[in-house]
């Protein structure tokens, strides 16, 4: 009598245990939730490398000449029609710019000569855009320099 009691105390154990394991199961199993959102990965254009007449950029620039040659070198291909909406100088002269690269590299100069010892600086907006449509970011970049003093040309007597 005693191994029919603990056999059918097994099977209901067994049928018990069966059943917490399908309610809990189903309770705890995954489900989307609708209302988790996963954040995008928007990409953006990076400025990969800036020089000015061959130089690394860094800090205040000194002693630019008054015609400095920037070549800004970008991540991707760049949009040429937002290269002249979104690079300038910071007093608003005009700029001429050549692409090479595969259109990811972009050569910019002032149309015409700056003022001597003046502090400028090229800027680059965050609206720039690349063929794909990606943006520079949120803040876009300056790099800040003086152009060099007047050197008088000697005068022989």
């Amino acid at each position: 009598m005693t191994e029919l009691i603990k056999v059918i105390c097994l099977y209901r154990f067994d049928k018990f245990s069966l059943r917490f394991f399908l309610v809990a199961s189903s309770l705890l199993s995954c489900h989307k939730d609708e209302s988790a959102t996963v954040p995008k990965i928007i990409p953006s254009l990076q400025l990969t490398l800036a020089t000015v007449d061959g130089h690394p950029t860094s800090g205040i620039l000194q002693d630019i000449n008054i015609s400095p040659s920037f070549t800004l070198s970008f991540s991707e291909p760049l949009d040429e029609n937002s290269v002249s909406l979104c690079i300038s100088f910071s007093d608003g002269t005009k700029i001429s710019s050549v692409f090479s690269g595969h259109d990811s590299t972009v050569t910019v100069q002032p149309l015409t000569p700056l003022k001597h010892l003046t502090t400028y600086s090229l800027q680059i907006t965050s609206s720039l855009k690349s063929v794909a449509g990606h943006t520079l970011g949120a803040n876009g970049f300056s790099i800040p320099f003086k152009t060099q003093m007047d050197m008088p040309v000697p005068s022989y007597f």
